[in-house]
């Protein structure tokens, strides 16, 4: 045997940092992050739903959904034979050095707004849009185990994962109940039939070992997304930030729930925004551009950002009435003492353009914001926020301009007013 083989060595990656991601003509691709050159670019599906999904990469494997959902079968149990809002029917792991093939995965029902999740050894958690979840192994696609879902319902909110808690937690819309929404007696479930205002959801947590359940809690409104980390209400503690209401859509109110991830126990309830129109914010305005443009008409995000969570335990989010939140507590205590207050809202800023899905990045000592049309970047600061205060701002304080309005030097006055008289501490402000 040994004249025979020869023995191959495992060699070290040498991959340079790299942006992974992928496009609605069905390919994957990545860049190097130093000199913006395309590193490859493999066409792993005919097309790309261009839904509410990411790509991630981890171990020199890309995870990303493909294939999108052109045939009556993505709406399983429905009464119609094209689905209108088709998902991505596969789940592909691609090689990070090349973009070759490693495995795909067939899910059982098409995924929305597929997130993976990195767990422990080399699983990886997503939920598809019946609030079902999977664990797969990444390197070699191997299902460990699929649970949950209620069957026939439409989510656009994702899963979460907190490695501390060992807990997986997918988000989803209970059976329909009205008319013909029961999915069992033919001919399926109605078109009229599906998710709404006011549509009762769940959030239920699973071991992520084993797939097994640990606890459900039921929703007043659709979950629109999730994030799992320490918030100060009122010290430093796991939460599982969760908000919730259905996106573009008159009258559709929201709310922001804090629970605990041991017990799915509510700690916080925020009241959010009401959209009194029928479009997301910037929609209807940016409607005639886009269309020239070639693109499709409306952004159409959901009702909430994902939720961001900073070292402060402070939660930046975005929502669908073009505001971007800065959520905590007013005056967090120590760990253990006990001391401060539940999260409110510390800050708003207020953009006129609602936010993308996965909308907020924080790097060393910025953070990025992308709404629907803009890339907004903010810079930390490390001494304290004036509170009540006014400051002005010189035309000399910005860079000149040939095509500026103003003929002589103005000064503008601007005040900030804290909500419940705040003390901030050193952070990214808005």
């Amino acid at each position: 045997m040994e004249k025979r083989f020869v023995r191959v060595d495992t060699k070290e990656s040498t991959l340079p940092p790299m942006l992974v991601g992928s496009t609605t003509s069905g390919f994957v691709f990545a860049i190097d992050l130093a000199s913006g050159d395309e590193l490859w670019a493999t066409w792993a599906a005919n097309e790309t739903a261009g839904v509410k999904g990411a790509v991630a990469c981890k171990g020199g494997v890309v995870v990303a959904a493909t294939n999108r959902c052109v045939d009556r079968y993505c709406y399983r149990y429905r009464n119609q034979t094209y689905p209108l809002t088709p998902g991505n029917q596969y789940v592909r792991g691609l090689s990070a050095v090349d973009g070759a093939a490693l495995w795909e995965y067939k899910t059982f029902q098409p995924v929305w707004n597929m997130v993976p999740l990195w767990g422990q050894g080399t699983s990886v958690f997503f939920q598809d849009w019946e609030g079902r979840v999977y664990c797969l192994d990444y390197v070699t696609g191997n299902e460990i185990f699929r649970v949950g879902g209620d069957i026939g319902t439409h989510s656009h909110a994702h899963a979460v994962y907190d490695p501390g808690h060992n807990v997986v937690v997918a988000l989803g819309v209970k059976h329909y109940t009205a008319g013909r929404c029961n999915p069992y007696p033919a001919p399926g479930i109605a078109p009229s039939c599906g998710t709404w205002p006011g549509t009762e959801g769940f959030i239920r947590g699973y071991n992520a070992s084993s797939g097994r359940k640990l606890w459900d809690v039921s929703t007043p409104e659709p979950p629109a997304s999730a994030a799992m980390g320490m918030l100060n209400s009122p010290e430093m503690h796991i939460r599982l930030v969760v908000t919730l209401g259905y996106n573009c859509y008159l009258g559709a109110t929201s709310k922001i729930w804090g629970l605990d991830p041991n017990n799915g126990d509510l700690r916080w309830s925020i009241g959010g925004p009401t959209l009194w129109t029928t479009y997301c914010a910037g929609d209807k305005e940016g409607a005639e551009i886009r269309r020239a443009m070639g693109g499709r008409e409306k952004c159409s995000p959901n009702s909430w950002s994902m939720p961001a969570i900073d070292a402060l335990g402070d939660v930046y989010i975005g929502s669908q009435v073009g505001e971007l939140q800065k959520l905590g507590s007013a005056s967090p205590g120590p760990a253990g003492s006990g001391a401060g207050h539940r999260v409110e809202l510390l800050s708003t800023l207020t953009t006129g353009v609602a936010f993308q899905d996965a909308a907020i990045a924080f790097g060393q000592g910025v953070m990025a914001v992308s709404t629907c049309t803009s890339l907004i970047v903010f810079q930390s600061y490390a001494e304290t926020f004036p509170q009540n205060g006014t400051w002005a701002v010189s035309r000399s304080q910005y860079p000149s301009s040939s095509d500026m309005v103003h003929g002589d030097d103005v000064s503008h006055k601007i005040s900030e007013e804290s909500h419940a008289g705040i003390s901030v501490t050193p952070s990214i402000d808005i």
